[in-house]
């Protein structure tokens, strides 16, 4: 009994290790209007990825593209991009393929609606933001469809960097949170001024992000 145990562990290890190497292996795939399934076929063969679908989710998708020394799993997200497929991966090496869910809803469109939080200041002047950068809606909210208000404050030095940034109100979403803190930090402004002299101040910013409709 022990030694089937053993014999047993080792066709696990030996195979864990195979599928292992097998997505360490560099991909090439030159392909110019072929049938998906013939793609996939290809791609199995190089790869030892076993793919698992419908066939009404292959059927009349022709691919055309070009891979070079590709990793396995980065050839399967190439040859899928375009075509409203993805896949979710189980045990280990058996990929299943699905259909893509829409990232926004027809009709609308991703806004992130930006408010500076007006300062209260006896006898400076406000910062003026010289940044040309906007802020973009996460790709992550936009997959899973999440919308949400934040507010950051940070503090503004004499030099016009920012610093000490943190959530005056969260949107309820790390990833609103974290993509609103991540804009904040690239901004540059002209330092606040009293008598012609530069000042450190605080500042908040409103973020909404939202889906509008077109």
């Amino acid at each position: 009994m022990l030694g089937k145990w053993i014999i047993l562990n080792i066709v696990i290890l030996f195979s864990l290790q195979t599928f292992a190497q097998s997505q360490l292996k560099r991909i090439n795939i030159d392909c110019s209007n072929q049938p998906l399934r013939s793609v996939l076929d290809e791609l199995k063969a190089k790869s030892g990825i076993n793919f698992v679908y419908s066939d009404d989710l292959v059927n009349d998708i022709d691919i055309t593209c070009k891979i070079e020394n590709n990793l396995p799993e980065r050839a399967v997200k190439k040859i899928l991009s375009g075509h409203n497929l993805t896949y979710r991966k189980f045990n280990s090496n058996y990929f299943v393929l699905l259909k893509e869910k829409k990232v926004i809803p027809d009709g609308f469109k991703p806004v992130v609606l930006k408010e500076d939080i007006p300062i209260e200041t006896s006898n400076l002047s406000k910062p003026v933001l010289i940044s040309e950068i906007s802020p973009a809606y996460p790709f992550e909210a936009l997959k899973d469809r999440i919308e949400g208000r934040v507010a950051i404050k940070f503090f503004i030095n004499k030099t016009g960097n920012v610093s000490e940034i943190s959530v005056e109100s969260t949107s309820g979403s790390d990833i609103l949170d974290f993509a609103a803190i991540n804009y904040v930090k690239k901004l540059k402004f002209i330092p606040a001024e009293a008598n012609g002299k530069p000042h450190n101040i605080w500042m908040t910013m409103s973020f909404r992000y939202l889906f509008q409709k077109n």
